[in-house]
């Protein structure tokens, strides 16, 4: 059990604003109860981008305080499609310090608070002390913690790519069926070029296979750089609920 004390403040989508209560109160809360305690505004010579990153799972905008954020809130949205997502979820007040995190996720009942930070700052003495805090604070509360970094070159380029095709495209329950029925059950394996070359019209194919990839309804392996040669895979366990 630890030992750490702490206090927290947060907000609810009422405005109504706890300032340093005990962590019990904040999870009495529901996540979709709660907003985010700060939103910062643009200002001259700012050295992050803020802005408000769409996900596609909720169906809603989630702000987000830097580019990275951003990225990690794309990653979050392909990889766990979450139901609710807040920024800045809450203040954690310790006893000589305090630490706001950037995130609090809840994907299919599993919920975890989350820090955005580059991989060159990690070992920071603050990072250090705040991420140990965070971590004993986060199981008090009942919560997981992870730490998000810069992903991968490639895959997070094949996200990017990918980030493009969330939305449903012309004619999909019919094209979707046809891109399955084109690939081999037997080997369940087919070039993204060798798929194309079976339709008339690739142009209005493309966006259904990359959507398809989007929402795991096809595989391949994300850590090779998209190309013509990519392989392409049904994905028989895991289909989503669109």
């Amino acid at each position: 059990m630890s030992d750490l004390e702490f206090k927290i403040s947060y907000k609810t989508i009422r405005d109504k604003l706890y300032e340093e209560v005990a962590p019990s109160l904040f999870q009495e809360h529901p996540v979709d109860e709660l907003k985010p305690i700060r939103m910062a505004f643009s200002t001259r010579k700012q050295s992050h981008t803020q802005g408000f990153f769409w996900i596609s799972s909720m169906r809603q905008l989630v702000y987000h305080e830097s580019y990275l954020e951003r990225v990690i809130l794309m990653q979050l949205d392909f990889e766990l499609r979450p139901q609710q997502v807040v920024a800045q979820p809450c203040k954690l007040h310790f006893e000589d310090s305090a630490h706001i995190p950037d995130f609090l996720v809840c994907a299919n009942d599993y919920k975890f608070l989350v820090d955005v930070k580059y991989e060159k700052k990690l070992q920071s003495s603050k990072f250090v002390a705040a991420r140990e805090k965070t971590t004993k604070a986060s199981a008090i509360l009942g919560l997981d913690y992870r730490v998000y970094s810069e992903p991968e070159e490639i895959y997070f380029a094949n996200l990017n790519w990918l980030v493009g095709y969330r939305r449903v495209p012309p004619n999909l329950p019919d094209l979707a069926a046809q891109v399955i029925d084109s690939i081999d059950a037997s080997s369940n394996t087919i070039s993204y070029a060798d798929l194309i070359a079976k339709f008339k019209q690739p142009l209005l194919i493309k966006p259904v296979i990359f959507y398809m990839l989007w929402h795991k309804r096809l595989l391949t392996d994300l850590h090779r750089l998209f190309d013509h040669q990519m392989l392409l895979h049904i994905n028989f366990d895991g289909v989503e609920n669109e």
